[in-house]
């Protein structure tokens, strides 16, 4: 399956979607797979949805704003009003003092992966991406969940055209910015997020950055 001549981000050889996260992710269909954070009209989510398969646990959330959820056709994901700059509803629910121990009252982990797609390159700021991820962190499960950025990586040195091009061209449309994988690393680490790795595809631009708790 390609998106305009491009590779979606969780076939086998570009990000490794079922080792990473269905492997020791969700058990229960309650339960919250991926949520996409600012994923525009998510026709990834369905196409997602219908690569995993039904035997493949956990929901597909998209979160947008209210426009944008208005219009959009649900087919095997879920679509609810949502903003990056508030912060992340869809979290665990713990026990209170673990009554889970004496008796049978349902909980919830937080999301197996929250993902951020062509969103943090919007922002030259670093405190502003800063606001964003300090939003989703409380929200995930230490050990659990994950947070994917999906964007583009330019190299430290020797970028080739393209990437500095798009560099302009979203600096001057948006003022924001394309990152090094050294700016991403500085940037994660300074709201404590350590990259668990970088994947990328022979096709595509963009990376997959893979973030957790440590």
């Amino acid at each position: 399956m390609y998106n305009a001549g491009k590779p979606f981000f969780w076939e086998n050889d570009y990000y490794p979607f079922d080792e990473r996260l269905v492997t020791g992710g969700p058990k229960s269909d309650d339960d919250v797979l991926l949520v996409d954070i600012g994923g525009g009209d998510a026709g990834d989510l369905g196409l997602l949805r219908k690569a995993l398969g039904k035997e493949v646990k956990g929901r597909l959330v998209l979160q947008e704003l209210k426009h944008i959820v208005d219009r959009t056709v649900e087919d095997g994901f879920e679509a609810e009003v949502g903003d990056w700059n508030q912060v992340q509803p869809i979290k665990g629910t713990l026990p209170e003092l673990y009554r889970a121990v004496i008796n049978t009252k349902t909980w919830f982990l937080g999301a197996r992966a929250y993902m951020l797609q062509h969103i943090l390159h919007d922002f030259s700021s670093d405190d502003a991406c800063r606001r964003i991820l300090r939003n989703i962190i409380p929200a995930m499960e230490p050990g659990y969940s994950k947070l994917l950025i999906k964007d583009l990586l330019v190299p430290d040195r020797n970028a080739p055209w393209a990437f500095t091009a798009l560099d302009v061209n979203v600096m001057q449309s948006l003022s924001g910015q394309e990152r090094t994988e050294s700016q991403f690393r500085e940037l994660l680490d300074s709201v404590g997020l350590k990259i668990e790795g970088i994947w990328g595809h022979k096709n595509a631009l963009d990376v997959v950055i893979e973030a957790c708790l440590p």
